[in-house]
C-alpha cells in the first residue's frame, strides 16, 4: 500500500498539479478543497485506516464555497492546522506548508505556535518534490522506481536511449544551424 498524503488546496488548478506532482512520487492522494472537507474528513470514522504520512496545507482557503475567500483567509488554514495537532492521530504527521505567502512575516508569526513544520513557495513546485522525499524517505519517483524494477540492465538500455535521443537532437539542431548559415 503506497503512503497517503493529504493534499488541503481550494484553487482546483493548482490541487490538480500538486496532487499530480505527490502521486508521481509514489503517494495516494486525498485531494481536500476546503476547510469544510478537511474537517469532515478529519472527524471521519475511517481516519484509523486512511491516517495520512503527510499533509500538504494552502494556507487561505474558504469554508466551504471555493469562489469565496474571507479578508482573512489564512485563518482557514491556521485553523486546519491546529485541527490537525489536536487529533491524536494526525498530531505527528509532517505538514508541509505550500502557499504563495510564505515571504510575509505575518506568516510566520501565525504559524510558529504551530512548529515543527514546513514551508515551502508554491513558486517551486519542484522544491516541494525535494521535500516530500526528505519528509518520506521510502517515497521514490515512479520513473525511478521503475527503473529500480528493472534492474542494472534494464537502466543501462534507458541511459543509452536517452543519450541516443540526446545525440540525434544535437545533430538536427547542427543541420539546422548549417542549414540556416547556407542559405545566407
Amino acid at each position: 500500500m503506497r503512503p497517503l498524503a493529504w493534499l488541503i488546496e481550494d484553487h482546483p488548478r493548482v490541487r490538480e498539479e500538486t496532487s499530480s506532482a505527490l502521486r508521481s512520487l509514489g503517494l495516494d492522494v486525498c485531494e481536500l478543497a476546503n476547510q469544510e472537507q478537511f474537517v469532515q474528513t478529519l472527524a471521519s470514522s475511517e481516519l484509523a485506516e486512511a491516517t495520512p504520512r503527510v499533509v500538504v496545507l494552502d494556507l487561505r482557503l474558504p469554508w466551504a464555497d471555493t469562489s469565496t475567500l474571507a479578508a482573512n483567509a489564512m485563518v482557514g488554514g491556521i485553523g486546519c492546522l491546529e485541527l490537525l495537532r489536536q487529533e491524536p492521530l494526525t498530531a505527528s504527521v509532517p505538514v508541509i506548508v505550500y502557499s504563495a505567502f510564505v515571504h510575509d512575516p505575518a506568516v510566520y508569526e501565525l504559524l510558529a505556535p504551530h512548529q515543527p513544520l514546513t514551508i515551502v513557495d508554491k513558486m517551486e513546485p519542484d522544491r516541494l518534490r525535494v521535500v516530500i522525499e526528505n519528509v518520506l524517505p521510502e517515497v521514490r519517483p515512479a520513473f525511478i522506481y521503475g527503473l529500480h524494477r528493472l534492474g542494472k540492465l534494464g537502466e543501462r538500455r534507458v541511459l543509452r536511449i536517452g543519450a541516443l535521443a540526446a545525440a540525434i537532437a544535437a545533430i538536427i539542431t547542427l543541420i539546422a544551424l548549417i542549414s540556416k548559415w547556407a542559405s545566407h
